[in-house]
């Protein structure tokens, strides 16, 4: 997969992940785990191979890269249709790297809300401040950036 330098030592990789090898931390917003659960509840026709789709993307994200830090930032899941799947989903996750972060995003409610630890905002050790974007926190005038997710089509 191609990747792209969008900054020094920060690289956007196509399957829709930012990452800085140097820190060791990966990004990844708005991944809306169970959308099609969510759809279908909705009366919506979607075919069910979503959920395993991201997880595949990430196993291989985490292959490539080997991050320390994971931080997803915003809409892990898509309301709470599939929260049993997802908790499990991000538990694999969680056994795969030292820290799991998980910034809360405007879809992120239900069950998996009552079991995991969300913040509102990130910053990296490395100055990056990251937030799911569906709000606008203080950002500290000391960081290096803004990381925003939420902008999605």
């Amino acid at each position: 997969m191609g990747q792209a330098e969008v900054a020094p030592g920060l690289w956007l990789d196509a399957r829709l992940a930012l990452v800085n090898p140097a820190e060791g931390w990966l990004i990844a917003s708005d991944i809306h785990y169970g959308y099609e659960v969510s759809r279908r509840a909705a009366g919506g026709l979607f075919p069910l191979w979503g959920m395993s789709m991201i997880e595949d993307r990430f196993a291989a994200l985490l292959d490539d890269h080997r991050p320390r830090t994971v931080i997803l930032a915003g809409d892990v899941v898509d309301g709470g249709f599939a929260s049993r799947e997802a908790l499990t989903w991000l538990e694999s996750l969680r056994e795969r790297c030292e820290r799991l972060v998980l910034v809360a995003g405007n879809h992120d409610r239900g069950e998996i809300r009552r079991h995991l630890e969300f913040v509102d905002y990130f910053e990296t050790e490395d100055g990056w401040f990251i937030h799911h974007g569906h709000e606008s926190p203080a950002i500290p005038h000391t960081v290096r950036g803004e990381i925003i997710g939420h902008h999605h089509p």
